[in-house]
């Protein structure tokens, strides 16, 4: 859904008046007590009964026994719905109001209200431009941006403006809210019986394939943001073997010694894909963030998204719409994962000994600090805090924001302790879950929803996720020997179809290469973000650590990296949104 809206729901007494409201969008739908506003009406379905005002905002076809199947279980009829998504629905007889959201989080939507009237819109500025008060910041929620670069939905970084959370439904009535979880799918037990290997593995490559059958059997034109990696690969070899020739797109930051590029070459070359390479200058890299910055109303997550909007710009003189390999992670078991089995199975070992060797043990790990020394194994993500990018922790924290009120010490894990509950699996598939719920929503499918909305994602298809959710953590991290190979089952489908090398080979983020690029081509960027930074009045953080961040990082005493690109773009939307 690339338009954007807004959806005005006002009492019954305005009914009969028309609302006025500060937007420059045009009126599409008038139902009662709910306008809503759109740069065109298109994938805007609504239904009017004595009973409810139904509004569903969805690019994809909607059967037209949906408002019945509602009144009968408002749960089982949105399950119906696919991909992206929103929904509000006024209920009459009870004066409750129901806001829903995609289970997944492709679609945007953020609410504010005033105690009487409520407004929802895909954009946070849209929804600010309807207040006369200007924006505040959120500073009770700046804890938890600092330690994860994100908030988790329904809090956001805006004084009284609230995401929706993805897979709930959010119901107002009389002021309050609750929020009602309609979307969760079902996950590995201990007592499931599960496939063999060998079925596991074809079914992974079945659905895989079957995921990209509708997109490139339709009218528009794909390629492939290709890394190299094992997500996109795997995405360019299904294409391949249903007839598609796709191009494929690569990007490399100039200056930066890692060139992946040569990878993603071999890679294009074994399954016939036209591979358009782009070059980015630091100069450009520069512009397309500070753009961003001033066109998302929220933080960016992560400075990648200046990098992923420039390949997405320079692929559209080709293609229409991108694959993107982004999810595999989440749903097959990559990143960090099989560094946390391996300390899984450490901690593991460690419980099994006497508790004076335990003790033993875990004093040394203290010394180390190696706290994964006296963790459970079967709480280990909880107890680890994995759960999303650790940036400053709360001893950084206080070092840093100028209000110790602010530092809120058991932020984290009063967070992760709500998703963790919602999940009773093995560990494996609980820090997955966990990872779904907030870094795959908050980071990665944000930026494209932001930035580059024509992109797919075909390991997110729905019947692929919930398969391997039903999975057990040893086919997604599998232990040979004394090591770990993470995304165990997509390497077994891909295993004859790449090169070992390519195979094998460790993931690569764009992270490593921007962090360099601050101490080198980007250090009189860094310098001056950070004199904005000391310069501010009323400034939130200690100018001292400021300079203190950026002498050690960009002497390369230590890298600090992860920590200024937090601050670095958190400074950026402050100043052009609050």
């Amino acid at each position: 859904m690339t338009q954007n809206w807004l959806a005005h729901i006002y009492p019954v007494e305005q009914n009969t008046v028309r609302p006025s409201v500060n937007t420059t969008l045009p009126i599409q739908h008038h139902l009662n007590r709910m306008t809503v506003y759109a740069t065109s009406d298109s994938h805007i379905h609504h239904w009017d009964t004595p009973k409810w005002s139904i509004v569903v905002i969805s690019a994809s076809a909607i059967k037209e026994t949906f408002v019945d199947d509602w009144q009968r279980n408002p749960t089982t009829a949105v399950r119906q719905l696919r991909n992206e998504w929103i929904l509000i629905a006024i209920d009459h007889t009870q004066d409750r109001v129901w806001c829903g959201r995609d289970g997944l989080g492709f679609a945007n939507a953020y609410w504010r209200t005033d105690g009487t009237e409520i407004w929802l819109s895909n954009s946070i500025a849209t929804l600010n431009a309807t207040s006369n008060m200007p924006p505040k910041l959120a500073e009770e929620h700046l804890s938890e941006y600092l330690s994860f670069r994100y908030n988790h939905a329904p809090r956001t970084l805006y004084k009284d403006r609230f995401a929706l959370i993805a897979g709930h439904f959010t119901i107002v009535k009389s002021g309050r809210t609750r929020e009602e979880q309609w979307y969760k799918p079902d996950w590995y037990t201990l007592e499931q019986k599960i496939p063999s290997e060998r079925e596991a593995k074809l079914e992974v490559d079945y659905l895989l394939r079957r995921s990209l059958e509708p997109h490139l059997f339709s009218q528009q034109k794909f390629g492939v943001l290709l890394s190299g990696g094992l997500d996109s690969s795997a995405i360019l070899y299904h294409a391949n073997q249903l007839g598609f020739q796709l191009d494929s797109f690569t990007v490399t930051l100039e200056g930066q010694g890692a060139d992946e590029s040569p990878f993603a070459g071999r890679i294009a070359h074994l399954y016939n894909s036209p591979n358009h390479l782009l070059r980015l200058k630091s100069q450009d890299f520069i512009d397309t963030l500070l753009r961003n910055t001033e066109d998302v109303a929220l933080p960016l997550p992560t400075p990648a998204t200046a990098i992923q909007d420039r390949l997405c710009t320079f692929a559209g003189q080709w293609v229409d719409t991108l694959f993107s390999g982004d999810g595999g992670d989440e749903v097959f078991g990559g990143r960090s994962m099989a560094t946390i089995a391996r300390n899984i199975r450490r901690s593991k070992a460690i419980n099994r000994l006497p508790s004076v060797t335990q003790l033993g043990l875990r004093k040394i790990g203290k010394r180390l600090q190696r706290g994964s020394f006296s963790t459970t194994h079967t709480q280990f993500g909880l107890s680890e805090g994995i759960g999303g990018s650790q940036v400053f922790d709360p001893t950084a924290r206080a070092n840093l924001l100028q209000n110790p009120a602010f530092i809120r010490p058991n932020i984290r894990s009063r967070i992760l302790t709500t998703l963790y509950q919602e999940i009773d699996s093995d560990p494996i598939n609980d820090i997955l879950y966990v990872w779904q719920r907030g870094w795959l929503n908050e980071d990665s499918l944000f930026r494209f929803r932001e930035i580059s909305p024509n992109v797919r994602f075909p390991m997110l298809n729905r019947e692929l996720r919930e398969y391997c959710a039903q999975l057990p953590g040893h086919y997604k991290v599998r232990a040979q020997g004394l090591d770990f190979h993470s995304k165990w089952l997509l390497r077994l489908t891909m295993k004859d179809r790449i090169p070992k090398r390519l195979l094998s080979r460790p993931k690569r983020t764009m992270m490593a290469p921007l962090d360099r690029w601050l101490q080198q081509e980007g250090k009189n960027f860094l310098a001056q973000q950070i004199t904005e930074m000391t310069q501010q009045q009323n400034h939130l953080f200690i100018p001292d650590t400021l300079h203190t961040l950026y002498r050690e990082h960009t002497s390369g005493e230590h890298n600090h990296g992860l920590k200024l690109w937090t601050l670095i773009l958190f400074h950026l939307w402050h100043k052009n949104h609050l």
